[in-house]
């Protein structure tokens, strides 16, 4: 009789004992498989970074909790609260700081109503496990832009077309799944209607119909039950700041600039001359991307080293448990090995029969763990960091195999070691 017949038909006689194994390992490969992915997670997250080294300093602007208008309603918090514009005076105050080589700016955001030609609004990509969204009342965010490649070459991808530029009018910038959803390509149409107008009135003067030129695909995905669908990057749409200012109701202007540095090593120089103009300070908020890409990077290292270490930790609690379980199961067996050893069976054939009986279980446990793992994640409502990051990979499938073979090895040596050392006699000795 083979090993592997052997070893199926205790495991069968010993169902109580093959249920505590696979249970086990169901245990140690799960919480091994999610550490793992994790960890491969906020890697991922950090190779699709941006460069730390960044070359560019922004300002945007603070909101005007003081106006006329928040005052006559009697109360610091508005929708109509404006925010204070960056003026032409502000950016050439900047502009003209050494080193600083070209800039480009953002009009404040819109949200005006997106329709085809015929007037009939188009549908919005909707939130991970959400259903379609039907009611047009929801809305895009539409940013009017000077570059949209200066200011958002980090976050988004040009995937066909051609970039806004200073030049452009009439032009937009939709993403490839916005596109997909409403049969949409580049050379094609939108109409966009602004606040308050009817979306039906074809020669409104505060309508425009604007062109596709481009398709981007963003390179951060925020997702989840809670997102609403205008937070989602798929629905942000970018149009040229000339188009943005004509269909803009309250004409706030810009609310966002972007500068870039040239030369190395000289951005903070830049910047603290920059903090030094005669600008009012209160009205704007100065923002070093710098910074805040090594805070982040930062903090998803530490993550990242946090489950490694957990994942060690695990490891070793499982080695335990399972040499513990192995060492009763041997106890019981006794008899067994001395009647195997008296018929001059190989201590290697006792080991190795042990061994296969654990693995049949553990690779059980291995092909169910990995979903077992993936549905806690997202019940967790972790936010899918990189492409794939969270579902059952080949290297972490293999990695966790790995960990079970090395540790059924140890267990299985240790558990048996004391007694395939010991002569067939000494053992009915023992029993006697």
């Amino acid at each position: 009789m083979n090993l592997f017949t052997l070893s199926m038909k205790y495991l069968l006689h010993k169902t109580n004992r093959m249920f505590l194994i696979i249970f086990t390992f169901l245990i140690v490969n799960t919480l091994i498989f999610s550490m793992i992915s994790i960890y491969h997670s906020a890697n991922n997250a950090i190779s699709q970074m941006a460069p730390e080294e960044q070359n560019y300093f922004s300002i945007s602007s603070e909101y005007d909790y003081d106006s006329a208008v928040v005052i006559s309603e009697g109360s610091t918090i508005s929708m109509l609260t404006a925010p204070f514009p960056i003026t032409q005076e502000v950016l050439e105050k900047i502009r003209e700081t050494e080193y600083i080589e070209e800039y480009a700016y953002q009009y404040q955001v819109i949200t005006p109503a997106v329709s085809d030609l015929n007037g009939t609004p188009l549908k919005m990509v909707s939130p991970e496990g959400t259903k379609d969204i039907e009611d047009s009342s929801w809305f895009s965010y539409v940013r009017g832009v000077s570059d949209s490649k200066l200011l958002y070459d980090d976050t988004i991808t040009l995937r066909e077309g051609e970039h806004i530029e200073s030049s452009s009018r009439l032009s937009a910038l939709i993403s490839t799944e916005y596109a997909d959803l409403n049969h949409l390509s580049v050379g094609d149409k939108l109409r966009l209607t602004a606040e308050g107008s009817s979306v039906d009135d074809a020669v409104a003067p505060d309508s425009a119909d604007v062109t596709i030129i481009g398709l981007f695909e963003p390179k951060f995905l925020n997702s989840g039950d809670k997102v609403q669908p205008y937070e989602l990057a798929s629905n942000d749409i970018f149009i040229d700041f000339h188009t943005a200012s004509v269909l803009d109701p309250y004409d706030f202007g810009m609310t966002y600039a972007k500068f870039y540095v040239s030369g190395s090593g000289v951005r903070s120089d830049v910047i603290k001359s920059v903090k030094n103009l005669e600008i009012n300070w209160d009205h704007y908020s100065l923002i070093d991307g710098f910074n805040e890409t090594v805070v982040d990077s930062d903090s998803i290292k530490k993550i990242a080293g946090l489950f490694l270490l957990l994942t060690g930790f695990t490891i070793l609690i499982s080695l335990f448990v399972i040499t513990m379980i192995l060492i009763l199961q041997a106890r019981e067996r006794i008899s067994e090995v001395g009647i195997f050893l008296s018929l001059g069976v190989s201590k290697r054939r006792i080991m190795l029969q042990h061994f296969v009986e654990i693995l049949l279980p553990a690779l059980l446990s291995l092909l169910l763990s990995p979903f077992i793992s993936s549905f806690i994640l997202k019940a967790q409502d972790y936010i899918q960091i990189g492409a794939n990051s969270l579902q059952p990979q080949v290297s972490v499938i293999a990695a966790v195999l790995l960990i079970n073979l090395c540790l059924i090895i140890t267990a299985t040596y240790v558990s048996c070691f004391q007694l395939l050392n010991m002569k067939p006699g000494d053992i009915f000795v023992k029993l006697s």
